[in-house]
């Protein structure tokens, strides 16, 4: 990285920091003590230039989906899934539920809400399993599916797909699909422009912003939305304590505007661990609804760190409450955070508060 610093100094990290290094953007670490990470999601400076590790141009991209009908499936579903990109074989795997309000959001083409399934999805925390596994059963539904998506030679990838129909045909009811099949992506005129995912492919685009848009599965969408996003271990088992964690939750804290019950999907882009992904939603006009939403907020960083689970990022009016929440040892994480800040930045100019981290002259007023 290149970053400068609260004094206006420029301070490049790892091998950058040899004058005509050939390798600064190769070795990250360089000699020591290696830094970067004080500057992601932190206050300690402003990065102005950052080196990334690339890969080469896919030779083939195909893409299938694995379906499965019961919601304990998930836990073997998980469990394949993590040990096919353990090894390389799969990247970014796309978990989603035909019932989730979101991926209704993200994939209309795909799937469609019916007046039954918006009832179930209205109550508080969602509905029980056994009304979503009988709904999925009427309408033909799977209950989860995984989008795999396969990058490489046409035959080393196709060896990897027949793999994974081998390592999940043991699931009852199991059903396989190929869903992309594209030679050379990055060049294919098809697949640059009429991808189901193009963000699979590396191809910017605002597809994710229909989350929370005007849709058949939310005609009246609200102003707005925070993300609740705790982090969960990566199985199946996890996962599903978190479905009951914060489908009790939402029932207690009459949260229904949600997708928070057991329809929520696993969300994959930190490779090691899970996102618990879901919105709570925010009023231009309406006062006490934006109070409820935030005690609400407040409430479920609560309840997942008496979990042992909590965010990796939040919106700013969190930020404190989210921090405090990495308190081991009487906080000395925090502590140190702030010795550090009160050294780089003594003046405190820079982003005070950002990520909960205050510099002295602060610290006794914070909110």
């Amino acid at each position: 990285m290149e970053v400068v610093l609260p004094d206006g100094e420029i301070m490049r990290t790892g091998m950058a920091a040899v004058p005509g290094a050939e390798t600064w953007a190769e070795n990250k670490y360089g000699y020591g003590a290696y830094v970067d990470g004080l500057f992601a999601q932190a206050n300690f400076g402003i990065v102005t230039r950052m080196g990334f590790w690339m890969q080469p141009a896919p030779d083939h991209f195909l893409s299938a989906m694995v379906r499965v009908p019961r919601y304990r499936d998930l836990a073997a579903l998980i469990d394949g899934v993590n040990l096919m990109e353990d090894q390389g074989l799969v990247g970014h795997p796309r978990y989603s539920c035909p019932m989730d309000p979101l991926i209704l959001q993200m994939e209309p083409e795909v799937y469609k809400p019916t007046p039954e399934l918006m009832q179930l999805n209205s109550q508080p925390g969602g509905a029980s399993v056994e009304k979503y596994e009988a709904y999925a059963r009427k309408q033909g539904h799977e209950f989860w599916n995984v989008l795999l998506n396969f990058y490489g030679p046409k035959e080393t990838i196709y060896a990897s797909w027949a793999y994974a129909q081998k390592l999940f045909g043991t699931i009852p009811g199991v059903k396989f699909e190929e869903i992309e099949n594209y030679p050379d992506p990055l060049r294919n005129q098809k697949a640059t422009s009429g991808a189901r995912h193009k963000v699979a492919l590396g191809i910017p685009n605002m597809s994710i912003f229909s989350i929370g848009a005007r849709s058949a599965a939310m005609p009246q969408p609200s102003d707005g939305h925070v993300w609740f996003s705790p982090i969960i271990a990566r199985s199946g088992e996890s996962f599903m304590r978190a479905h009951e964690v914060f489908s009790k939750a939402a029932r207690e804290l009459n949260i229904t505007s949600a997708p928070i019950g057991v329809t929520n999907v696993p969300q994959t882009w930190q490779y090691r661990t899970y996102v618990y992904l879901f919105p709570v939603f925010v009023s231009r006009s309406n006062k006490e609804h934006n109070r409820k939403a935030v005690q609400d907020f407040h409430n479920l960083i609560r309840i997942a760190a008496d979990h042992g689970w909590t965010e990796y990022r939040t919106a700013p009016s969190f930020q404190n409450a989210v921090a405090g929440t990495y308190s081991f040892n009487n906080n000395i994480l925090m502590r140190f955070q702030e010795q550090l800040k009160d050294t780089i930045d003594p003046e405190g100019i820079m982003a005070p508060g950002r990520g909960g981290i205050w510099p002295r002259r602060y610290r006794e007023n914070k909110s």
